[in-house]
């Protein structure tokens, strides 16, 4: 046995939420990736994005840019296969809220809860978590030319 790794699951079992759980399970003990899959859908909302405290320093129920890039990093982390209805209906959320500039946003909703220090003055349009997702649907094989061109000019408008 691996003392730290045994020390880790004990914590995380402890004190973890579903999803860290989930987490550890899929990273660390070989569980199968349904068992991410079945976690995160608790966070998904019905237009395809991710809240629900998923990013626990966003409070808001309501989805929001960051709660799905940490959706998308878990999913590419662990293998999901990129048709998995989960990551289907997140692409189409990012490809409904892309705005104009590039970016995504923070709904009105989500300043109308609890919600980091760090975050309640954000500026828009931002490179983050922008050029994280563009990543991240990169490696996973996803997203639109339009999506990732958005992004790019996004990013060049930032030099």
């Amino acid at each position: 046995m691996d003392a730290p790794l045994d020390q880790a699951r004990s914590f995380v079992a402890a004190n973890g939420r579903a999803i860290d759980q989930a987490r550890f399970a899929v990273q660390f003990d070989g569980q199968p990736v349904t068992q991410l899959l079945d976690a995160l859908t608790a966070y998904q909302l019905p237009d395809g994005g991710f809240g629900k405290g998923l990013e626990p320093d966003i409070g808001a129920p309501a989805s929001n840019p960051f709660a799905t890039e940490l959706a998308l990093e878990y999913c590419l982390l662990a293998g999901v296969p990129r048709a998995a209805p989960l990551l289907t209906r997140a692409v189409a959320y990012l490809e409904q809220t892309q705005q104009e500039d590039g970016g995504w946003r923070f709904s009105e909703e989500v300043y109308q809860h609890e919600l980091a220090p760090w975050f309640q003055g954000w500026q828009w349009p931002n490179i983050n978590p922008s050029c994280t997702i563009a990543g991240l649907l990169r490696e996973l094989g996803l997203g639109s030319p339009r999506l990732h061109a958005g992004v790019e000019r996004l990013f060049a408008a930032q030099q």
